[in-house]
């Protein structure tokens, strides 16, 4: 392999402290191996080289990478957390059952979302994934909050005292003042904190968190500990470093800190865990801790078009804290990123599949091409599209299913009631579906029977209350026997949304309740686009109801469908990226954009993923509340 003059003296750099800054594209895969062996060939031993990478699939691929082109192993590929297990197997001789698993772990924070969801506890996302997200932020930065106050008394109560506390430590007190952690809503976070450590306690499990909190501690007051580990390795490289923790980091630099022979290589520009306690300076300050650090620059980008680029780069220099860089594309060929705009999202999952198809018809594949997107509830709408024509794809994601929404869930309750059939609370879920004025609970034991649900309704109203109720009930049973007749799924659907103001009245519950209109106007929208193409009540019935939501996986020819977080180190000839919209992409909870530098960060990211080409899609129909993305503001300046 031929490589450039930088990426030479990244893998000519060996000794000492090196921050190797790789722009995305860069190869920094390749240089990290070629480095590697480089060591090697200058007489150390393999077993004395260890490489730290995110995942362990990222360090699988990394070692068998090595392997494929040099032929011989013996160096260890390895993730943080791996690290640090290793370091408890030795110290207290930690068990791998001790290890809370992803899938416990997952478990766990499923059902205790359940339950305050059902509680209807204030401030709560009805999104598990934006749930599980400000857990991880609340609890990773209260477990490493509590530990640095635990460890600073400790360092006070036993100065002097020969411990070996570690001298790094101390600084980064002021990075964790500067950004507290763990600020959030406490009225449900501060309980999700204690019932998960209570949870461990009771399982005997250790998380993540805390093997890198122990861990820490182990080598920071185990003087014999800490001087076994740093006999351990001579060399160690870090890649993806700007997604190391500040616990995690402080990890390395004291297990690096006698021969102090360490490399970290990654992208200021692609730090997007802040959630995760990551954070953005981690570079500069890696500089500041090591002031003799040789920094070298791989600014060119082997993956992409020079306008992908050009795009990209006129975005994330809109961001302060990052370090100054020029990329460029080692590529040549002209294009433009184009921008579209869609009235709705159906029509959005139109124009993705008229893209993708066009993209096949001019010789491209299914599996080289990928939408991505901030959140996953924006896939919602494209994942049943794709599914109702047939179009193979794949997702890592648990896409929520449209059709699992309020708005069809209303309409089969409306069909049943109509045809007769009604199952169990289909009565309630109606009967102030539009407004009605009704309570439920009078009705929530009553069969669907016109004199039994008067009865129960005025078993103790007022006589002008019982004249209301009466005309009210008699209004729904001639809406029902209207419905009865009709056949037709589009007429049907007519009816109930104008005739009866169901439409307005859910817009209505939706502003009362602090529900996203779009996402009714969406199920709405794609529920008629769908009646359109059946023929009648039963065949549309028997369409929702044995729907199959499970998502299509065809990795060999299907089409990608992913988060922005998701796609980070993968890439595909054509990307395109949906739903740029403010609150969106940046993503704003509550209403509130956490970060915009991390926001322009992950978009920033999607970007790059794509090789050749390049498409953006933003809605902007008459009912969407959201304005396109300022990133796409800043991106068509760039072409100003």
């Amino acid at each position: 392999m031929e490589y450039s003059k930088e990426q030479l003296e990244a893998i000519n750099s060996i000794d000492g402290q090196v921050c190797i800054i790789s722009v995305a594209g860069s190869g920094k895969t390749a240089v990290i191996v070629a480095r590697a062996d480089n060591i090697v060939k200058h007489g150390v031993k393999p077993s004395r080289i260890l490489v730290l990478t995110f995942s362990k699939a990222a360090a699988a691929h990394m070692e068998k990478r090595y392997v494929d082109i040099y032929g011989h192993t013996g160096i260890r590929f390895s993730t943080i957390h791996s690290l640090c297990y290793s370091v408890l197997v030795r110290a207290y001789n930690l068990k791998p059952e001790s290890v809370l698993s992803d899938k416990d772990k997952l478990k766990f924070f499923t059902e205790f979302h359940k339950k305050l969801v059902y509680k209807r506890t204030l401030g709560v996302p009805d999104d598990f994934d934006e749930f599980y997200r400000k857990c991880e932020e609340y609890i990773t930065g209260k477990a490493q909050s509590e530990y640095y106050e635990n460890t600073f008394k400790y360092i006070r109560e036993h100065a002097g005292s020969g411990y070996n506390i570690c001298q790094c430590f101390g600084r980064i007190r002021d990075k964790i003042h500067e950004k507290p952690m763990g600020n959030d809503n406490k009225s449900y976070l501060d309980a999700v904190y204690e019932q998960y450590k209570q949870y461990k306690i009771n399982n005997k499990k250790l998380d993540f968190d805390d093997m890198v909190i122990y861990c820490h501690k182990c080598l920071a007051r185990n003087k014999k500990e800490l001087e076994y580990w740093q006999g351990v390795f001579d060399y160690i490289c870090v890649d993806e470093f700007q997604d190391t923790g500040l616990l995690q980091a402080d990890v390395i630099y004291m297990t690096a800190d006698k021969k102090k022979n360490i490399c970290v290589v990654g992208d200021d520009d692609q730090s997007i865990y802040g959630f995760r306690g990551v954070s953005a300076t981690i570079f500069p300050d890696f500089i500041k801790r090591f002031p003799d650090t040789k920094k070298i620059i791989l600014g060119t980008n082997y993956r992409s078009f020079p306008y992908i680029i050009k795009g990209a780069d006129k975005i994330i220099r809109n961001n302060q804290v990052r370090i100054i860089k020029d990329m460029k594309s080692y590529r040549v060929g002209d294009g433009r990123i184009h921008i579209r705009e869609a009235s709705s999202q159906p029509a959005q999952a139109d124009i993705v599949i008229s893209l993708i198809n066009e993209y096949v018809k001019n010789g491209g594949k299914l599996s080289e091409a990928a939408i991505l997107y901030r959140v996953k509830k924006e896939a919602a709408v494209l994942v049943s599209t794709l599914e109702t024509i047939g179009m193979p794809f794949y997702t890592r994601d648990l896409v929520d299913d449209v059709h699992l929404g309020m708005c069809y869930k209303d309409m089969l309750a409306y069909y049943r009631l109509s045809r007769g059939i009604p199952e169990d609370g289909d009565l309630v879920r109606i009967i102030n579906r539009p407004k009605r004025y009704i309570r439920s609970n009078l009705i929530k034991n009553c069969i669907f029977d016109r004199n039994k649900i008067y009865e129960a309704c005025t078993a103790n109203a007022q006589r002008h209350e019982c004249l209301r109720i009466n005309d009210t009930i008699n209004d729904m049973f001639l809406d029902f026997r209207s419905l009865s007749r009709i056949d037709n799924p589009t007429q049907f659907l007519y009816y109930i949304y104008n005739n009866m103001g169901y439409e307005e009245s859910m817009y209505e519950y939706a502003e009362y309740v602090g529900i996203d209109k779009d996402d009714i106007m969406n199920q709405s929208e794609m529920m008629k686009k769908e009646s359109m193409k059946l023929d009648n009540m039963s065949e549309w019935y028997n369409y929702i109801m044995n729907k199959d939501y499970r998502q299509r996986v065809d990795k060999e020819n299907g089409l990608y469908l992913g988060t922005f977080h998701g796609a980070k180190g993968l890439e595909w000839k054509k990307v395109i990226i949906i739903s740029a919209n403010e609150q969106i992409t940046p993503y704003a909870y509550m209403g509130k954009v956490d970060d915009y530098e991390e926001e322009r960060r992950l978009f920033y990211v999607a970007m790059t993923r794509a090789r050749d080409e390049l498409d953006i899609l933003y809605v902007d129909g008459s009912g969407s509340r959201h304005q396109r993305s300022r990133f796409l503001d800043e991106l068509m300046a760039s072409y100003n």
